[in-house]
């Protein structure tokens, strides 16, 4: 056939389409190999990064568990051997499932058996309390013997109005006051916040420190917790993050693992540990307790291992999520907040907007990228781009950029 410029024979059209085909064949074979390639890299470097994450976590539970070994060998806990099972429990418990106070004798047991003996009580063979009457008239007679158990329920009694008496402050103090002078954490515990407030008596920090740390000396995790804002407050982190290590360890949680999350991110008082931070900043956001102060810590420390690749999935968009919900809380547990969220927010999203997600390519007057409507934390140059890089994993990636923070603490954990 003349086409002008030359004449190509049937044969001559045939070898020509054989050897753009064979060209395209190979330029897809060679992009396959490339993508099979990147993808191994990527996989295999996702893997690298959950076991760093998985190593981090298991060296942070041998510490926290150092942590308390040491305290306790100075600070032994008090404990007790059950009457019934005669095996050995720890006296402090908040678990009340776990150690239970009998009225009629003044005695502990622990969760042997005792919430399954009947009517009478299995150590003294009394008949138990029927009713709220003959509960507070047991438990007066064994506060009066000195029984510190029984002062430090008696004192609750009174400050509530349950078991059939009126709220009374002077009564709830008093009896308080004698079973914190006999070593009683919780009451010790409970005493030091009435200093702090002037709840029945006149306020004293002086006071109501002095209780604390004899409370945290014997192993009372609620006052472990409020020295570590303490210490953290007034900038004094080794002692901060003790306090904190050892409120974890006690199954504290709220702000004790705001402390952890913050020192491991930003420092001092540990080593830096990205990872680490992620854990407690993660559990810290759950808690209804200071867990807004959470929001822009673990969206910063999410940030930083997207930047240095270290995270083995997409996690830009919850560190977006998180900024974002951090923004309106000007009153920011460490320096932070409102306007350094808003600043950062911006900052990446005028980066990510000027390049598609998936293919990477760049925007331009002839391509203008769109955002993901639901996380709005990816932009793309084209409708298969979205649909791929969905396929790809942004699936379980993708979150609700105004979802509440109820709906996805749970995904996100």
């Amino acid at each position: 056939k003349a086409t002008g410029w030359s004449v190509i024979t049937k044969t001559e059209h045939e070898a020509y389409k054989l050897v753009v085909d064979m060209t395209s064949k190979k330029i897809i074979d060679e992009k396959e190999k490339e993508y099979k390639e990147l993808s191994a890299n990527v996989e295999e470097a996702m893997r690298l990064a959950r076991e760093e994450e998985e190593r981090e976590l298991l060296l942070e539970k041998e510490r926290v568990a150092a942590v308390l070994r040491a305290h306790e060998e100075l600070h032994p806990p008090e404990t007790a051997t059950c009457p019934i099972c005669l095996e050995d429990f720890k006296v402090l418990s908040y678990d009340p499932t776990f150690v239970r106070f009998f009225s009629c004798c003044g005695n502990l047991a622990c969760e042997c058996g005792s919430g399954k003996c009947g009517s009478k009580c299995p150590l003294c063979r009394a008949n138990l309390p029927d009713s709220d009457a003959q509960h507070l008239i047991q438990t007066r007679k064994q506060a009066e013997k000195g029984n510190r158990n029984a002062q430090r329920n008696l004192a609750g009694f009174y400050l509530n109005g349950q078991m059939g008496v009126r709220v009374n402050m002077q009564e709830y103090i008093k009896w308080l006051k004698r079973a914190a002078e006999q070593k009683d954490a919780i009451a010790m515990h409970s005493l030091s916040q009435d200093y702090f407030h002037g709840t029945g008596l006149d306020k004293s920090e002086e006071r109501a420190y002095a209780l604390l740390e004899e409370s945290s000396d014997l192993g009372n995790p609620h006052s472990q917790k409020e020295l570590a804002r303490k210490y953290y407050q007034s900038g004094d982190n080794t002692k901060a993050v003790h306090y904190a290590t050892l409120a974890v360890a006690g199954h504290e949680t709220g702000l004790a693992e705001l402390v952890l999350g913050t020192s491991f991110w930003s420092g001092p008082g540990v080593p830096k540990s990205l990872y680490r931070a992620k854990h407690y900043l993660e559990l810290a956001v759950r808690q209804g307790e200071d867990g807004f102060r959470g929001y822009y810590p673990l969206g910063s420390v999410l940030l930083e291992l997207y930047a240095k690749d270290e995270a083995h999935d997409d996690i830009l968009p919850k560190a977006l999520f998180w900024l974002r919900k951090s923004t309106g809380f000007a009153d920011a547990f460490i320096d932070g907040g409102d306007t350094p969220a808003r600043k950062c927010i911006k900052m990446i999203e005028d980066i990510l907007m000027k390049r598609c997600h998936y293919c990477c390519k760049e925007a331009n007057q002839k391509v203008a990228l769109k955002n993901c409507a639901k996380c709005k934390s990816a932009w793309y140059c084209s409708k298969e781009c979205q649909v791929s890089h969905w396929k790809a994993g942004h699936k379980s990636d993708c979150i609700k950029h105004d979802a509440p923070v109820e709906a996805v603490i749970s995904r996100l954990m």
